[in-house]
């Protein structure tokens, strides 16, 4: 049980896991502007073409919620388009022949490829003879040998051709000496010569054999076996290569290659490139002509040249250089290592076994470049599998069937093709049209007024704006100085795409700036309900709601939670809170004599029939305007000045303005709440006189002078009398100071320590005279 309990763990980590990158791989999605970024950006990205969608967001993953929300979608898809096949027989061993496919980058197609070995298929057969001294036995054994070689080449396939070639090295110093050995007659060192062109003359093979292998002589231990080598798989045309053959070169050696860069102790630097340059000589055949020009081949060129001709190597060498071409043929599946024995008495065995073994290996191999990932695997009559492309072990006409899956890693471009090749058969035409555009991009309307007044192109139903020209009313200018907020995207035209919190339909950035958002939790209440239900939170603050038609804000406060509609404050007469109050957040705030939820019910004095109306009489006694603060609220009230005998059982009431005082009567109609009022227009009035009226204002003159100038004159006085007590004081001070200083005595008293500063002396020699 504690096992199972691990896996179960182990697999909803992995389930969490594998939620959390699709979550993150769609919240990307949403970060493409367009509709071509966005297919090309993930096969889970899909575009939205409405040309009206709730949010500027039209890049969405497949499992978005968001996307039911739309009607027209992009999402191109991989396919084959088709295929052209042949039956196979005869020399046909490879179906299909041609594979259209429909390629989106991330979306992968698949398609089958069908193999099938068969007896006689045609055999192209080079022999590349290192023709140094060194291997003289070995070269008339191949001359002895030649019928019994083209006798076993006719057992293996009755369709086959044969021709050869030979190499030394290139003939200057380091790589060849100007002074031929003492001993035997040798021919001068050369780069490569082509003798034989491909053919079935076994006679013509051995005649040009026998006559075309004279032994030469090189300075170091190394030849131009690369060189000779490439020039053998390139030239076509010359050597006279079989398009749909097994195609095999036989090279015999028993000395190491130079290679690319050996060339330069000669002072020749220039690359070698890897194209024919054999040109013919007097004698009929063809030789090398760039060898004092180029560099040696490399054993990359010679590798990429072997693939794109379909040309398999059987290097036969003795033993002292076995483990340098072992190493080198690690580089290339088409490389193939062989030791000689004695004077290469086994070089038939060696064509025969390895020619039967490359029957018997299927290998599949793609040409396409690093946009594209093409996987190859068997599927069907494959027993023995090598590498993932490769069958091993195949017998004669034995089907094989393998499965080819191409997926485009970046976007190709426009009629990209490749090949894979079936090693020693044929060769399979790859045609592939990228699904990199949108179909909506034909129906684009250039110059859209929608965008930007003309200056933009409306393309699956958004602005695109080619020429980066921003105005200073655009939101954003990316990537310079205005940004979308909270990770948005600018586009070209200007306008900021917002992001969407991915697993919630609800959670995402909005606004012209993506300042706003459904899922601030600054602007959220202890709910979690974002400003009550009645705004949005931009840049954490409350923005109300507004009406649409009028523009007017339907909420206020900080939190959006104070209505502005006044209808709950309206009584059945349609007055705001019955005229007693004043309206907030749809609720009536009444004035200090009135309760109620429509401030309906008076309790204070001011509440008296009496005294609810006094300033309605007063203003229509002194006839003021009825938009003035005291008369606004008198609509309800009826005022007649002639008796119509219907205030039987009206109150009794008196106003005064102070100089008339006018007798009233007030009833309320019980049915409609109106008050009607009949005023007594016969007033008691008291004018005062002129004269009376002049006495006391001149009186109230006179004492507003005179109470402060009195006020001031005893204020002078006093500071007078201060100031004469004062110098009357210091009079008396000083005097009494004088007669002090005069009634003093100083007695004569001598200093003790005081000594006098006189010292007599006396001149004891001095006699005065008589």
């Amino acid at each position: 049980m504690g096992h199972i309990s691990s896996h179960k763990e182990m697999l909803l980590v992995f389930a969490v896991v594998l939620l959390s990158l699709s979550c993150v791989h769609g919240q990307d999605c949403e970060t493409q502007v367009s509709c071509d970024t966005c297919i090309k950006f993930s096969p889970d990205c899909v575009w939205c073409s409405d040309e009206v969608v709730n949010v500027s967001v039209r890049c969405y993953n497949k499992r978005s919620p968001f996307l039911y929300q739309c009607n027209n979608t992009e999402d191109p898809q991989s396919e084959k388009t088709g295929e052209e096949t042949s039956t196979l027989s005869g020399q046909n061993l490879v179906t299909p022949d041609v594979v259209n496919i429909a390629l989106r980058p991330g979306v992968p197609v698949s398609f089958n490829v069908t193999v099938q070995t068969a007896l006689n298929f045609p055999l192209d057969l080079y022999l590349l003879i290192d023709i140094s001294r060194s291997l003289s036995s070995d070269i008339e054994t191949l001359k002895r040998l030649s019928l019994n070689l083209t006798e076993s080449l006719s057992n293996i396939s009755t369709n086959y051709k044969i021709g050869f070639g030979t190499f030394v090295d290139k003939p200057i110093y380091p790589y060849s000496s100007f002074v031929p050995p003492s001993s035997g007659t040798l021919a001068p060192p050369y780069s490569y010569h082509h003798i034989l062109n491909l053919t079935n003359n076994e006679t013509e093979f051995a005649q040009l054999l026998d006559d075309n292998t004279e032994l030469s002589y090189g300075a170091d231990q190394a030849e131009a076996t690369f060189d000779s080598l490439l020039q053998a798989v390139v030239c076509q045309d010359i050597i006279g290569w079989t398009d749909r053959a097994t195609k095999v070169i036989v090279l015999l050696t028993d000395a190491v290659s130079h290679t690319a860069g050996d060339g330069r102790l000669a002072g020749i630097i220039q690359p070698n490139d890897g194209q024919c340059h054999l040109s013919a000589t007097q004698d009929g055949f063809f030789e090398y002509d760039k060898w004092d020009v180029a560099d040696y081949a490399s054993l990359g060129q010679l590798e990429e040249k072997l693939r794109e001709q379909d040309i398999s190597v059987i290097f036969a060498v003795r033993s002292d250089v076995l483990l340098y071409f072992n190493e080198s043929s690690e580089i290339s599946n088409r490389m193939f290592v062989n030791e000689l024995e004695g004077n290469s008495e086994n070089i038939i065995s060696i064509i025969r076994r390895q020619y039967e073994e490359l029957l018997r290996t299927i290998l599949l191999e793609s040409d396409a470049d690093n946009r594209l990932k093409v996987e190859i695997e068997p599927i069907f009559g494959c027993d023995t599998v090598g590498d993932q492309n490769e069958c091993t072990g195949v017998q004669l006409e034995q089907t094989v069937i393998f499965s080819v899956t191409v997926t485009a890693v970046d976007c190709p471009d426009e009629n990209t093709k490749f090949q894979i090749t079936v090693r020693g058969f044929d060769t399979i035409a790859i045609n592939i049209e990228p699904l990199c555009n949108c179909d909506c991009e034909k129906n684009a309307i250039m110059n859209s007024r929608e965008c930007r007044n003309g200056e933009g192109d409306k393309v699956c139903g958004i602005c695109v704006c080619g020429n980066q020209q921003f105005t200073p009313s655009s939101v954003c200018q990316a990537p310079i100085t205005k940004t979308c907020l909270n990770d948005g995207i600018c586009t070209s035209c200007g306008e900021c795409i917002c992001k969407r919190e991915i697993g919630n339909v609800n959670n995402y950035f909005f606004g012209d700036a993506c300042e706003c958002s459904t899922f601030d939790t600054r602007c959220s209440d202890s709910s979690g309900e974002i400003c009550n239900g009645n705004g949005i939170c931009c840049n954490g603050a409350c923005v109300c709601t507004m009406d649409p038609t009028t523009r007017q804000t339907l909420f206020t406060g900080p939190s959006c939670d104070c209505t502005t509609d006044n209808s709950t404050c309206l009584n059945r007469r349609n007055e705001l809170c019955s005229g007693n109050g004043m309206c907030e957040c749809g609720n009536c705030i009444c004035t200090s004599d009135y309760i109620g939820n429509l401030c309906e019910s008076c309790i204070g004095e001011s509440c008296q029939p009496c005294n609810l109306y006094t300033n309605c009489i007063r203003c229509h006694v002194q006839e003021l305007e009825a938009t003035s603060s005291e008369c606004r609220n008198c609509s309800r009230v009826n005022i007649v000045t002639e008796d119509d005998n219907s205030f039987t059982n009206a109150t009794e009431c008196q106003f005064s303005d102070g100089l008339c005082t006018y007798d009233y009567y007030i009833m309320q109609n019980e049915t409609s709440g109106n008050y009607r009022v009949y005023l007594n227009t016969n007033a008691v009035c008291v004018v005062p006189t002129s004269a009376a009226f002049s006495f006391n204002t001149w009186w109230l003159i006179l004492l507003a002078i005179l109470i402060p100038v009195i006020i001031i004159v005893i204020g002078i006085i006093l500071l007078v009398i201060i100031k004469i007590c004062l110098i009357m004081k210091d009079k008396r001070e000083l005097k009494k100071f004088q007669s002090e200083v005069n009634d003093a005595a100083w007695a004569d008293t001598a200093n003790p320590l005081y000594v006098t500063p006189i010292t007599d002396y006396q001149n004891v020699a001095y006699k005065k005279k008589k």
